[in-house]
C-alpha cells in the first residue's frame, strides 16, 4: 500500500518521525482549527437563514392560510348568488314565454279587431251612401212636392 500522506512520506524518505511529525501534527491542528472555525462561521450564517427563512414560510402560510379562507367564503357567496340567479333565470324565462304567449294572442285579437274595423268601415260606407242617396232623394222630392205645391197656388 502506498500513502501519499505528509507523515507516510517522511517515513519512506528516513526524515526522523519525531521532528516531522510534530511539525505535521502542529500543520493537521492548525487546519483542523481553521476548518473549525469555519464551520461555526458557516453554522451561524446557516442558522440565521434558516431563522429568516422558517419566519418567512411561517408568516406566509398565515398570509396564504387566510388567502384560502377568504376565496373560500367567496366562492360560497358566488355559488349561493350564482344558484339565486339561475332561479331568478328560471323565473323569468316562464315569464317570458307566457308574455310572448300573451303577445301572440294580442295579436291575433288585434288582427280579429282589425277586420272586424275594416268590415264595420265597408258597411258604414254603404249605409251611408245609402242614407245619402235616401236623403237626396226626399230633399228632391221635397222640392218637387213645394214646385209643385207653388203652381197650384199660383193658379
Amino acid at each position: 500500500l502506498l500513502m501519499s500522506t505528509p507523515l507516510a512520506t517522511a517515513l519512506q524518505s528516513g526524515v526522523s518521525v519525531q521532528s516531522s511529525g510534530i511539525n505535521a501534527v502542529s500543520k493537521v491542528v492548525v487546519m483542523l482549527e481553521g476548518m473549525i472555525a469555519t464551520c461555526k462561521e458557516e453554522k451561524a450564517s446557516e442558522e440565521i437563514a434558516f431563522a429568516e427563512y422558517s419566519s418567512w414560510c411561517k408568516s406566509e402560510t398565515a398570509s396564504l392560510s387566510n388567502d384560502v379562507q377568504e376565496s373560500a367564503k367567496k366562492a360560497e357567496q358566488l355559488t349561493a348568488t350564482a344558484e339565486k340567479l339561475g332561479a331568478e333565470i328560471e323565473e323569468l324565462g316562464i315569464s317570458i314565454v307566457k308574455l310572448n304567449s300573451d303577445i301572440e294572442g294580442f295579436e291575433k285579437d288585434l288582427e280579429a279587431q282589425t277586420a272586424q274595423r275594416a268590415k264595420d268601415h265597408q258597411e258604414f260606407a254603404i249605409t251611408e251612401r245609402d242614407l245619402s242617396e235616401s236623403v237626396d232623394a226626399l230633399e228632391r222630392a221635397i222640392q218637387t212636392l213645394s214646385e209643385a205645391s207653388q203652381d197650384r197656388e199660383g193658379r
